[in-house]
């Protein structure tokens, strides 16, 4: 069972047992409670604003003995803040700089105290950015924003939406994995790059304007602060746990095979 946001999610077939949740009106707590040792998925996002994910702990607070046997959540790498372009692992503090990451730790934490007192076992996926089909930012390029010069530009990470619902799927069937314990992975292809780099080569392979590079000064004047939030943010991602104990079998090992199979088109995007 899938806990999502949007009735686009629910609706999805892949999804074929998604509860939608709205705000605190969610039949999630009296699901469980009829369906002893279910499976679930959340991916459900934190609220916007704050530090604590008060969805996730009002999910823990009423959940009880027994209802679940594994729980898979899709967290997200903000939750390590800024490691400064170094190569991390699943052992590196946490240390979010932002809200967002404040809240995807708390919602870590709440649900590692549960798995721990209610004996579930948890799988958190710690994902960077998600590409694919839908996920372009053709928009942004069109728009003529700017990005960092390549010199001053954070390392990003990615991993192709297909890989990321396989990998998903896999952490909650294999059962071996995480057996009677918590257990957490960097989702990522392993080929992390600035986030300049992305940029370019996406309006190259869109045929699209490149876009202009400017200092940090001119970027902090012209980008939002969302924006900003990732630019000061750089590290790469060690995917040995994810590739030797989920093993995990990528059908796009680089962003190059991701734009390989994009079929772009030959004129520019409308």
């Amino acid at each position: 069972m899938a806990a999502c946001r949007s009735e686009l999610s629910a609706d999805d077939p892949a999804e074929h047992l998604a509860l939608e949740l709205d705000g605190n009106q969610t039949p999630l707590a009296s699901y469980l409670a009829e369906h002893p040792s279910s499976q679930l998925f959340w991916f459900a996002p934190p609220q916007k604003q704050g530090q604590q994910d008060q969805r996730i702990r009002q999910f823990c607070q009423q959940l009880k003995p027994g209802q679940i046997s594994r729980l898979v959540y899709i967290s997200t790498t903000a939750v390590y803040g800024d490691c400064q372009g170094r190569w991390i692992d699943e052992n590196e503090p946490l240390k979010p700089g932002t809200d967002r990451g404040r809240r995807r730790k708390d919602a870590e934490q709440c649900l590692q105290n549960s798995a721990k007192s209610l004996q579930f076992e948890l799988i958190i996926l710690r994902v960077p950015g998600i590409y694919g089909p839908g996920r372009w930012p053709l928009a942004r390029l069109q728009k003529g924003l700017p990005v960092l010069r390549e010199t001053e530009s954070p390392y990003t990470n990615r991993i192709h939406q297909d890989d990321l619902a396989l990998i998903a799927i896999n952490a909650m069937t294999n059962a071996a994995v995480c057996a009677g314990t918590s257990r957490a992975y960097n989702v990522s292809d392993g080929k992390p790059s600035t986030m300049t780099d992305y940029f370019n080569r996406i309006a190259d392979a869109f045929n699209l304007p490149r876009p202009q590079q400017v200092d940090r000064s001119e970027a902090e004047q012209k980008l939002t602060p969302a924006m900003l939030s990732f630019m000061n943010e750089s590290k790469r991602l060690k995917t040995d746990r994810l590739l030797t104990e989920l093993e995990a079998k990528l059908s796009y090992t680089s962003l190059s095979a991701g734009l390989a199979a994009a079929s772009p088109p030959t004129s520019p995007v409308a």
